[in-house]
Order: structure tokens, then C-alpha cells, then sequence
């Protein structure tokens, strides 16, 4: 399951230390892996880096292998050299299966 909206993987902090939000939900319903935005980055960058591990994971490569290949991509960009700060590749995680 991929959200790439902004912000999808935060929480809200709950008495007993517990977080509650999309991804605790997602993984209670039994989703095996997610990828989700820790903070807003821009359309046309999470288009590349979405786009990119799409065309992996279409290509039968491993989800979480995809999505590190992808951001290495963004971060050794030479295209735009200003894809290397991790604000544009480092906001979003994957957790779960691979």
C-alpha cells in the first residue's frame, strides 16, 4: 500500500505512549508493507520518486529493495543536484514485509 500524500505517516500521540493514525490502522488491518510521507514534499518530486519505484515493484523486485533503489536514484540525481538534500527523498519510509 503506498500513500504518497503529505504527511501520511504521522500520528497523534495518545495517553500509555501509544501513536494513532494511518499507519497503525493500515497495519492492524493486515496490510503487509506501507509507504508513507513523514512531511509535505513537493508534486513533482514525489511523482519521480513514486513513479520510479513503481516501474521496480512492476518489475517483480522486492517493494522495500524498490523504494531504497529509488530514493538512492533521487539522491545521486544529476539532473538536479538539489534532489540530493533528503527533503525530497527521505520523507517517505516503508515499513513491513518486503
Amino acid at each position: 500500500m503506498a500513500l504518497s500524500a503529505c504527511k501520511t505517516g504521522l500520528g497523534e500521540l495518545k495517553r500509555g505512549g501509544e501513536i494513532f493514525g494511518l499507519k497503525r490502522s493500515f497495519m492492524l488491518a493486515g496490510v503487509e508493507g506501507l509507504l508513507m510521507s513523514l512531511w509535505s514534499v513537493p508534486d513533482k518530486e514525489t511523482k519521480e520518486i513514486m513513479t520510479d519505484f513503481y516501474e521496480r515493484v512492476l518489475a517483480n523486485n522486492p517493494k522495500r529493495d524498490s523504494f531504497t533503489q529509488s530514493q538512492l536514484k533521487m539522491l545521486k540525481s544529476a539532473k538536479n543536484t538539489s534532489y540530493r538534500h533528503p527533503y525530497y527523498w527521505a520523507s517517505f519510509e516503508y515499513i513491513g514485509v518486503n
